[in-house]
């Protein structure tokens, strides 16, 4: 095309025209993407596959939202979950709450595991409604004063201990304690650099 004729192509309204649509395409995106919350998301929307490795860390999952009920089948039949039954933890001789996992485990076994608890009691948000409040540890109970560890002693393949240990405050009333163990060979591992 020559030049006296691409000139009488060029009018205000081209350009203007132009303009307007680099920007739109260079700013709308990132207008919507600002623009999109929660509310905006329908549950179970998002899946695995919309997620990159790695950007979903411990932090951004909130205590007690993944439960082992949550687990897909093959991780939830390498999660190892003893139920210890009701117990009110206070300073002194009821610090804790034991079991002995002696017969069940040998010393490679502890080692090679992660270990977790919860801390169960009813919650009765709505009346004639009751649901499971749960309670991570090492963490806080429900007071927020309370402060709790989990603590596994093994001295030969002959001897292990497992236990939730209040390590400071007054102690709460739990209906079920549960301490949960994972083996390392079944946990996910962050990619390098995460």
């Amino acid at each position: 095309m020559t030049a006296p004729r691409l000139r009488s192509r060029v009018t205000y309204a081209n350009v203007t025209a132009t303009l307007a649509l680099a920007l739109a395409l260079s700013t709308g995106g990132a207008y919507a993407a600002a623009q999109i919350g929660a509310g905006d998301i329908k549950d179970d929307a998002v899946r695995t596959r919309h997620i990159t490795d790695g950007h979903v860390t411990k932090s951004d999952i909130k205590d007690g939202a993944v439960t082992r009920a949550k687990l897909a089948p093959t991780a939830r039949s390498k999660v190892v979950d003893y139920q210890l039954g009701p117990h009110t933890f206070a300073p002194g001789a009821s610090a804790s709450k034991c079991i002995n996992l002696s017969t069940q485990l040998t010393r490679a076994q502890v080692v090679g595991s992660v270990w977790s608890a919860q801390l169960e009691r009813p919650h009765v948000p709505i009346p004639g409604v009751v649901d499971q409040r749960m309670f991570t540890v090492p963490g806080h109970g429900e007071s927020g004063s309370s402060a709790y560890q989990v603590y596994v002693t093994t001295g030969d393949d002959q001897y292990v201990l497992a236990c939730v240990v209040l390590v400071s405050g007054p102690g709460e009333d739990y209906d079920n304690v549960r301490i949960i163990r994972i083996p390392k060979t079944e946990q996910w591992t962050p990619p390098p650099g995460t």
